[in-house]
Protein backbone atom coordinates (compact mmCIF):
# COMPACT_ATOMS: atom_id res chain seq x y z
CA UNK A 1 0.00 0.00 0.00
CA UNK A 2 2.86 2.52 0.97
CA UNK A 3 4.35 2.12 -2.32
CA UNK A 4 1.43 2.93 -4.41
CA UNK A 5 1.25 6.33 -1.99
CA UNK A 6 4.12 7.21 -2.78
CA UNK A 7 3.82 6.63 -7.01
CA UNK A 8 0.61 8.43 -6.66
CA UNK A 9 2.31 11.87 -4.88
CA UNK A 10 5.14 11.02 -7.56
CA UNK A 11 2.48 11.65 -10.16
CA UNK A 12 0.81 14.83 -8.22
CA UNK A 13 4.41 16.60 -7.64
CA UNK A 14 6.09 15.95 -10.95
CA UNK A 15 3.15 17.28 -13.09
CA UNK A 16 3.52 20.94 -14.23
CA UNK A 17 0.01 21.37 -14.28
CA UNK A 18 -0.27 20.69 -10.34
CA UNK A 19 1.89 23.67 -9.38
CA UNK A 20 0.76 26.10 -12.35
CA UNK A 21 -2.79 25.52 -10.88
CA UNK A 22 -1.93 25.79 -7.63
CA UNK A 23 0.08 29.53 -7.89
CA UNK A 24 -2.78 30.85 -10.11
CA UNK A 25 -5.22 29.95 -7.40
CA UNK A 26 -2.94 31.65 -4.89
CA UNK A 27 -2.16 34.14 -7.06
CA UNK A 28 -6.26 35.37 -7.49
CA UNK A 29 -6.99 34.77 -4.06
CA UNK A 30 -4.48 36.89 -3.10
CA UNK A 31 -5.48 39.47 -5.39
CA UNK A 32 -9.13 39.56 -4.47
CA UNK A 33 -8.32 39.70 -1.31
CA UNK A 34 -5.74 42.21 -0.96
CA UNK A 35 -6.84 44.58 -3.65
CA UNK A 36 -10.30 44.23 -4.02
CA UNK A 37 -12.01 43.28 -0.44
CA UNK A 38 -9.21 44.81 1.80
CA UNK A 39 -7.81 47.76 -0.14
CA UNK A 40 -10.73 48.59 -1.99
CA UNK A 41 -13.25 47.67 0.71
CA UNK A 42 -15.99 45.87 -1.89
CA UNK A 43 -17.69 42.75 0.11
CA UNK A 44 -16.15 41.25 2.85
CA UNK A 45 -13.89 44.09 2.68
CA UNK A 46 -16.67 46.25 4.46
CA UNK A 47 -14.98 45.06 7.99
CA UNK A 48 -17.68 43.62 9.91
CA UNK A 49 -17.29 41.45 13.06
CA UNK A 50 -18.42 38.51 10.39
CA UNK A 51 -15.31 39.94 7.60
CA UNK A 52 -13.32 36.57 8.26
CA UNK A 53 -16.32 34.11 8.32
CA UNK A 54 -16.94 35.42 4.46
CA UNK A 55 -13.23 35.25 3.76
CA UNK A 56 -13.36 31.75 5.12
CA UNK A 57 -16.45 30.62 3.28
CA UNK A 58 -14.72 32.44 -0.33
CA UNK A 59 -11.30 31.05 0.41
CA UNK A 60 -12.57 28.08 1.14
CA UNK A 61 -14.53 27.90 -2.29
CA UNK A 62 -11.57 29.04 -4.15
CA UNK A 63 -9.45 26.40 -2.74
CA UNK A 64 -12.07 23.66 -2.93
CA UNK A 65 -12.48 24.37 -6.77
CA UNK A 66 -8.77 24.19 -7.47
CA UNK A 67 -7.96 21.52 -5.42
CA UNK A 68 -10.54 19.65 -6.96
CA UNK A 69 -9.48 20.31 -10.64
CA UNK A 70 -5.88 19.02 -9.69
CA UNK A 71 -7.76 16.15 -7.80
CA UNK A 72 -9.85 15.19 -11.66
CA UNK A 73 -5.97 15.58 -13.14
CA UNK A 74 -4.39 13.26 -11.41
CA UNK A 75 -7.25 10.46 -12.00
CA UNK A 76 -7.90 11.57 -15.73
CA UNK A 77 -4.34 11.96 -17.00
CA UNK A 78 -3.77 7.77 -16.53
CA UNK A 79 -6.70 7.41 -19.25
CA UNK A 80 -5.48 10.10 -21.37
CA UNK A 81 -1.92 9.16 -21.89
CA UNK A 82 -2.65 5.64 -20.85
CA UNK A 83 -0.75 5.26 -17.94
CA UNK A 84 -3.51 3.38 -16.36
CA UNK A 85 -2.16 0.03 -18.10
CA UNK A 86 1.31 0.80 -16.22
CA UNK A 87 -0.53 1.65 -12.94
CA UNK A 88 -2.16 -1.45 -12.80
CA UNK A 89 0.59 -3.50 -14.44
CA UNK A 90 2.36 -2.24 -11.38
CA UNK A 91 0.28 -3.06 -8.49
CA UNK A 92 -2.50 -5.67 -9.80
CA UNK A 93 -4.66 -4.71 -6.39
CA UNK A 94 -7.11 -1.91 -8.31
CA UNK A 95 -8.41 -1.03 -4.74
CA UNK A 96 -5.16 -0.61 -3.14
CA UNK A 97 -4.51 1.29 -6.42
CA UNK A 98 -7.83 3.35 -5.86
CA UNK A 99 -7.52 3.85 -2.74
CA UNK A 100 -3.90 5.34 -3.08
CA UNK A 101 -5.38 7.55 -5.81
CA UNK A 102 -7.73 9.05 -3.33
CA UNK A 103 -5.82 9.20 -0.24
CA UNK A 104 -3.23 11.77 -2.35
CA UNK A 105 -6.19 13.96 -4.06
CA UNK A 106 -7.55 13.89 -0.03
CA UNK A 107 -4.37 15.46 1.35
CA UNK A 108 -3.51 17.60 -1.61
CA UNK A 109 -6.62 19.27 -1.08
CA UNK A 110 -6.61 19.74 2.28
CA UNK A 111 -3.09 21.15 2.15
CA UNK A 112 -3.69 23.47 -0.40
CA UNK A 113 -7.25 24.27 0.73
CA UNK A 114 -6.27 25.45 3.96
CA UNK A 115 -2.54 27.19 2.25
CA UNK A 116 -5.70 29.10 0.10
CA UNK A 117 -7.56 30.10 2.91
CA UNK A 118 -4.13 31.52 4.99
CA UNK A 119 -3.40 33.70 2.04
CA UNK A 120 -7.04 34.75 1.67
CA UNK A 121 -6.93 35.62 5.47
CA UNK A 122 -3.29 37.58 5.29
CA UNK A 123 -4.08 39.72 2.26
CA UNK A 124 -7.20 40.75 3.46
CA UNK A 125 -5.31 42.07 6.45
CA UNK A 126 -2.64 43.52 4.65
CA UNK A 127 -5.18 45.00 2.55
CA UNK A 128 -6.77 46.65 5.49
CA UNK A 129 -3.51 47.99 6.75
CA UNK A 130 -3.23 49.59 3.37
CA UNK A 131 -6.36 51.64 3.14
CA UNK A 132 -5.26 52.79 7.53
CA UNK A 133 -8.23 50.85 8.52
CA UNK A 134 -8.49 48.85 11.31
CA UNK A 135 -10.30 45.48 11.82
CA UNK A 136 -12.92 45.12 14.37
CA UNK A 137 -12.88 42.40 16.43
CA UNK A 138 -13.65 38.96 14.38
CA UNK A 139 -16.13 36.70 16.20
CA UNK A 140 -15.58 32.86 15.25
CA UNK A 141 -14.80 29.42 16.25
CA UNK A 142 -11.27 28.45 15.20
CA UNK A 143 -11.50 25.26 15.38
CA UNK A 144 -15.05 24.67 14.49
CA UNK A 145 -14.70 26.60 11.06
CA UNK A 146 -11.41 24.89 10.45
CA UNK A 147 -13.01 21.51 10.70
CA UNK A 148 -15.95 23.01 8.13
CA UNK A 149 -13.07 23.84 5.81
CA UNK A 150 -11.63 20.82 5.72
CA UNK A 151 -14.77 18.92 5.41
CA UNK A 152 -15.65 20.90 2.23
CA UNK A 153 -11.95 20.51 0.66
CA UNK A 154 -12.16 16.88 0.94
CA UNK A 155 -15.80 16.38 -0.08
CA UNK A 156 -14.97 18.50 -3.47
CA UNK A 157 -12.13 16.68 -4.07
CA UNK A 158 -13.91 13.08 -3.61
CA UNK A 159 -16.64 14.07 -5.63
CA UNK A 160 -14.86 15.29 -8.48
CA UNK A 161 -12.48 12.30 -8.29
CA UNK A 162 -15.55 9.86 -8.54
CA UNK A 163 -16.66 11.85 -11.64
CA UNK A 164 -13.24 11.24 -13.10
CA UNK A 165 -12.93 7.61 -12.45
CA UNK A 166 -16.59 6.79 -13.73
CA UNK A 167 -16.07 9.16 -16.96
CA UNK A 168 -12.32 9.08 -17.63
CA UNK A 169 -12.21 12.57 -19.01
CA UNK A 170 -10.94 15.58 -18.43
CA UNK A 171 -12.85 17.51 -19.94
CA UNK A 172 -16.32 15.67 -18.05
CA UNK A 173 -14.79 15.78 -15.08
CA UNK A 174 -14.06 19.95 -14.55
CA UNK A 175 -17.40 20.61 -16.90
CA UNK A 176 -19.04 18.87 -14.06
CA UNK A 177 -17.34 20.27 -10.87
CA UNK A 178 -18.25 23.76 -12.74
CA UNK A 179 -21.86 23.34 -14.06
CA UNK A 180 -23.42 20.99 -11.09
CA UNK A 181 -22.96 23.32 -8.28
CA UNK A 182 -23.68 27.21 -10.55
CA UNK A 183 -26.03 26.02 -13.00
CA UNK A 184 -27.74 22.19 -12.72
CA UNK A 185 -28.40 21.77 -8.99
CA UNK A 186 -30.57 25.75 -8.62
CA UNK A 187 -32.02 24.47 -11.73
CA UNK A 188 -33.21 21.19 -9.64
CA UNK A 189 -33.91 23.20 -6.58
CA UNK A 190 -35.98 24.88 -8.67
CA UNK A 191 -38.21 21.75 -9.57
CA UNK A 192 -37.62 20.26 -5.99
CA UNK A 193 -38.27 23.20 -4.04
CA UNK A 194 -37.56 22.66 -0.32
CA UNK A 195 -35.90 19.29 -1.00
CA UNK A 196 -33.17 21.29 -3.19
CA UNK A 197 -31.48 21.30 0.35
CA UNK A 198 -30.94 17.67 0.38
CA UNK A 199 -29.02 17.53 -3.56
CA UNK A 200 -24.96 17.22 -2.96
CA UNK A 201 -22.94 20.38 -3.49
CA UNK A 202 -26.02 22.17 -1.77
CA UNK A 203 -25.76 19.72 1.49
CA UNK A 204 -21.86 20.33 1.24
CA UNK A 205 -21.98 23.93 1.15
CA UNK A 206 -24.89 24.12 4.10
CA UNK A 207 -21.85 22.27 6.60
CA UNK A 208 -20.19 25.36 6.83
CA UNK A 209 -23.37 26.63 8.91
CA UNK A 210 -22.51 29.81 9.95
CA UNK A 211 -20.61 30.97 7.51
CA UNK A 212 -23.14 30.22 4.14
CA UNK A 213 -26.08 32.56 4.54
CA UNK A 214 -28.35 30.62 2.59
CA UNK A 215 -28.06 27.48 4.24
CA UNK A 216 -30.89 25.37 4.45
CA UNK A 217 -29.74 22.09 6.22
CA UNK A 218 -28.66 22.46 9.94
CA UNK A 219 -24.22 21.82 9.90
CA UNK A 220 -24.79 18.18 11.37
CA UNK A 221 -27.84 16.76 8.63
CA UNK A 222 -25.80 18.43 5.83
CA UNK A 223 -22.57 16.55 7.08
CA UNK A 224 -24.53 13.08 7.03
CA UNK A 225 -25.93 14.03 3.90
CA UNK A 226 -22.76 15.02 2.30
CA UNK A 227 -20.95 11.74 3.45
CA UNK A 228 -24.06 9.38 2.39
CA UNK A 229 -23.50 10.72 -1.24
CA UNK A 230 -19.83 10.26 -0.88
CA UNK A 231 -20.08 6.97 0.39
CA UNK A 232 -22.49 6.03 -2.69
CA UNK A 233 -20.04 7.61 -5.09
CA UNK A 234 -16.60 6.10 -4.12
CA UNK A 235 -18.87 2.61 -3.87
CA UNK A 236 -19.95 3.13 -7.39
CA UNK A 237 -16.63 4.60 -8.92
CA UNK A 238 -14.81 1.12 -6.91
CA UNK A 239 -17.51 -1.23 -8.50
CA UNK A 240 -16.08 0.54 -11.89
CA UNK A 241 -13.02 1.05 -11.74
CA UNK A 242 -12.22 -2.57 -10.26
CA UNK A 243 -15.07 -4.52 -12.82
CA UNK A 244 -14.18 -2.47 -16.18
CA UNK A 245 -11.50 -3.09 -18.22
CA UNK A 246 -8.73 -0.79 -18.38
CA UNK A 247 -9.40 0.72 -21.69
Amino acid sequence: MIPSFKSEFRKLLTVRTTYGISLVSLALTAFFCLYVFGYKGNGAGALTALSFHQLLSDGASIGALFGAIVSALLVAHEYRYNTIMYTLTTNVHRTRVLAAKFGAIVIYAVLFGLASTLVALGSFCIGVLLRGASLPYQDFNVWLDTARLIFSFIAYAIITGIIAVIARSIVVAIVALFLLPTTIEPLLTLLLRDNGKYLPFNAINSVQGAMSSNSALTPGAAFWVSCLYLAIGLFVAWLLFTRRDAN
